[in-house]
């Protein structure tokens, strides 16, 4: 029996510009995103776009696909951060993750190349691993946007088995 694919969703997790996987095959988009082999190829995907670009408040930087996850942040880079974000506040002055924030928006759309997408596997499989992919730039959606469930995606397509996402 095949999966209902639903015509939207609420986006959650990891996320990219469609401009990285153009004329990629499934097995190549596994690579790209760090995903273990087969768990693209194997279903295939639905592609998600984005019906708005998401305010600073509700992304991640999240780095590239060669770190799974994103890097764990040392305890005193975090104390740091901490108080980095401390003096901020109180100048007014716009913090380094606010100006990463800003400069990765001035890149986002919901068309063309730079249109935002959600790739989801079609094949569950709660244990996964994700090893590191080639270094394609990835944001994540924040906690506070998923549980408020204010980003949603429109299916934009499926893309099956022997099939490549579109150029």
């Amino acid at each position: 029996m095949a999966a209902t694919i639903p015509a939207v969703v609420t986006l959650r997790g990891f996320f990219t510009s469609q401009k990285w996987l153009r004329g990629k095959t499934l097995a190549e988009m596994e690579v790209s995103l760090g995903y273990r082999t087969g768990r693209l190829s194997t279903l295939g995907a639905a592609v998600y776009a984005f019906t708005r670009v998401p305010e600073n408040w509700e992304f991640e930087v999240a780095g590239y696909t060669n770190v799974s996850g994103g890097m764990p942040m040392p305890s005193e880079w975090v104390e740091a951060d901490r108080k980095a974000a401390a003096y901020y506040a109180k100048t007014g002055v716009r913090s380094s993750e606010t100006v990463l924030k800003d400069n990765a928006r001035a890149s986002m759309t919901i068309y063309g190349e730079n249109r935002l997408i959600k790739v989801k596997p079609l094949l569950d499989d709660p244990l996964d691993t994700y090893p590191p992919g080639h270094g394609i730039p990835q944001w994540r959606v924040s906690k506070e946007a998923a549980a408020k469930g204010t980003l949603q995606g429109e299916l934009l397509q499926v893309i099956q088995q022997g099939e490549s996402y579109p150029m």
